[in-house]
């Protein structure tokens, strides 16, 4: 997984939006990471290079001593071989975390926008800065859709184009 996070990360910024006209990015404000830590689902995405093929993928998102944030992505593909990658985050902006596959090259990393969290930061909706990415994330593996209708709606409102969302098999 670490070389398509790589190989993503260089193609990344030429993919355009598929409308010609890029989402609204902009990352919800206030996001408190030590509750975003812990276990997220996947339940549906943009399908990327990095991800093709993946199912029952998850992430655990760890708060270190020093501040940044432990990423563990892990995916198993149709024969059950299970991916993971490790990354290191650290929060740039208000709702913004940097990600590193390559912690030692800090100058490779790619922005992730929590564009929404509910209050009880139970479900969540997840970008780039370019909106070419978007991921519904949940604390459940099968979250009900009366939770998930909410992070649908946001997508809409910001332009992106749900009929792209690839559900994601748990």
């Amino acid at each position: 997984m670490i070389l398509r996070a790589l190989r993503y990360y260089l193609s990344e910024r030429k993919m355009p939006a598929p409308s010609g006209e890029a989402p609204e990015t902009t990352p919800a404000p206030r996001i408190d990471w030590r509750c975003y830590m812990g276990r997220w689902y996947e339940l549906a995405r943009f399908e990327t290079p990095f991800e093709y093929g993946l199912e029952t993928v998850w992430t655990e998102y760890t708060l270190l001593p020093d501040g940044r944030v432990g990423v563990s992505n892990y995916g198993s593909d149709a024969t059950g071989k299970v991916y993971k990658a490790r990354a290191k985050a650290w929060p740039v902006a208000d709702g913004v975390l940097q990600i590193s596959f390559v912690p030692l090259l800090r100058f490779i990393s790619t922005p992730y926008h929590v564009l929404r969290v509910d209050s009880a930061y139970q479900n969540a909706l997840v970008s780039n800065d370019t909106g070419s990415c978007l991921w519904l994330l949940s604390r459940q593996a099968h979250a009900p859709l009366p939770q998930i209708l909410p992070l649908l709606q946001e997508a809409i409102l910001r332009g992106f184009d749900i009929a792209r969302l690839r559900p994601t098999h748990q």
